[in-house]
């Protein structure tokens, strides 16, 4: 069974290049999935790359290793 998965990635910025997966979104419910996605994106700015695992819904489990 096939199952499309909103990836939230954090960019990285001239000053400080980090940049990671913020967080892994299923999207089974379009227009809800979309919100999830801006809450994780919301905490961009605090999020630690070399530190925060990223936020995986049950849905989406089955993501890329981490």
């Amino acid at each position: 069974m096939k199952h499309a998965i909103l990836v939230v990635s954090k960019v990285g910025q001239p000053d400080d290049r980090a940049a990671c997966m913020m967080g892994y979104v299923s999207v089974h419910d379009d227009a809800a999935a979309n919100r999830r996605a801006r809450r994780i994106s919301d905490g961009a700015a605090t999020h630690d790359c070399a530190h925060d695992r990223p936020m995986v819904e049950p849905f989406a489990a089955q993501v890329p290793p981490r």
